[in-house]
């Protein structure tokens, strides 16, 4: 046997006996673990019964072979935390394994209420110019998404700060909309929407105790969370430079029922800001924030913390506008009461 062939067996060898080592698949072991992480993490650990809970996750696992036989176990886990915020994450390739494997979704029997919003899954223009009267405005739309991190976060960002930017010479005002935003990365829309917000907190996390636990804040591009008085830079807008006097302008806030997650995060930002009006109807009522880790190859995203906005104030029941004006049946097609309302508002600003 050649020397060759000989060092092909030796590598299949020890590949076979690395294999050999691996341990076996545990579902018992791994869900122990994630109820264990997922106990420990949860804003409302407190409300649950978790031997009940506990019981029904360990027996969804039984006879699981790999993560997509777990999923339901995985799933009845976050479900039964009862904050309607905490999911199992995914890429669509698995849901569809499992889809084939089952016949159903994983997460069919999550419970959603119903959004009437006809602007969900947008993708309009970051901005566009508004008529005032003589003077024009400018419309920021705050689509969901964002990405999870990676190039399509930073392209989000330095995008939608661009369009502001660019907007800004000509701009007296600015209609800042979240309708349809069901959520996403928060960090790439704050990032986006700074030269309006300024460089302060924004933002704080309120943790199961009731204290400030993360703070949300922005700095020269840069947003930023500070827990334990550890400061971690979330993102940098690519491209930003200082824009002087934005964050004194009149801004405009529009909000539906599928302003959710981190789409209420951002009317959350805006809360208490300086000549800012918002309009529209309540958000949906998922102003909480989610911490992520992975288990099996699946992330579990936990709802951790309660937003508030920058005097606070949390939103249990969704943010409330300062002017309530249903969203018309025709308003993506240009019949938009919301928009009109807020237009009418901006012209009354000097």
């Amino acid at each position: 046997m050649s020397a060759s062939k000989i060092a092909v067996c030796v590598c299949m060898l020890a590949s076979a006996v690395v294999r050999a080592d691996e341990p076996a698949f545990d579902p018992t072991a791994i869900a122990r673990e994630a109820i264990g992480r997922v106990r420990t993490m949860a804003l409302r650990t407190r409300a649950v019964d978790w031997p009940a809970l506990e019981t029904r996750v360990l027996a969804a696992a039984i006879g699981a072979k790999d993560k997509i036989d777990l999923l339901p176990a995985f799933f009845i886990l976050l479900d039964g935390l009862g904050d309607g915020h905490s999911f199992v994450g995914v890429h669509q390739s698995v849901r569809t394994a499992f889809k084939e494997r089952y016949g159903r979704e994983f997460d069919s029997g999550r419970k959603r209420r119903g959004m009437t919003s006809e602007f969900m899954g947008r993708q309009d223009p970051f901005t566009r110019p508004l008529a005032i009267g003589p003077r024009q405005a400018t419309l920021v739309v705050v689509r969901s998404g964002g990405g999870m991190g990676g190039q399509n976060t930073l392209d989000y960002a330095s995008h939608l700060f661009g369009a502001i930017a660019a907007a800004a010479p000509s701009s007296c005002g600015y209609v800042v909309d979240v309708r349809g935003n069901t959520g996403g990365n928060i960090w790439p829309m704050l990032g986006g929407v700074s030269a309006l917000l300024g460089d302060e907190v924004v933002q704080y996390g309120i943790d199961r105790d009731g204290q400030r636990a993360l703070v949300f804040h922005l700095r020269q591009g840069a947003a930023l969370i500070t827990r334990e008085g550890k400061e971690t830079e979330m993102l940098r807008v690519p491209g930003w430079r200082a824009l002087p006097g934005l964050d004194q302008r009149p801004v405009a806030v529009l909000t539906d029922d599928a302003s959710a997650s981190s789409g209420e995060g951002i009317a959350i930002a805006f809360h208490g800001r300086p000549h800012t009006r918002s309009f529209g109807q309540t958000t949906y009522g998922s102003a909480t924030s989610n911490q992520n880790f992975e288990l099996a190859g699946v992330g579990l995203f936990v709802t951790t913390h309660e937003m508030a906005d920058r005097q606070g104030t949390v939103f249990p029941r969704g943010v409330a506008p300062d002017v309530a004006a249903p969203t018309g049946p025709a308003a993506t097609q240009g019949d938009d009461p919301v928009l009109r309302a807020a237009q009418a508002w901006l012209a009354s600003q000097a």
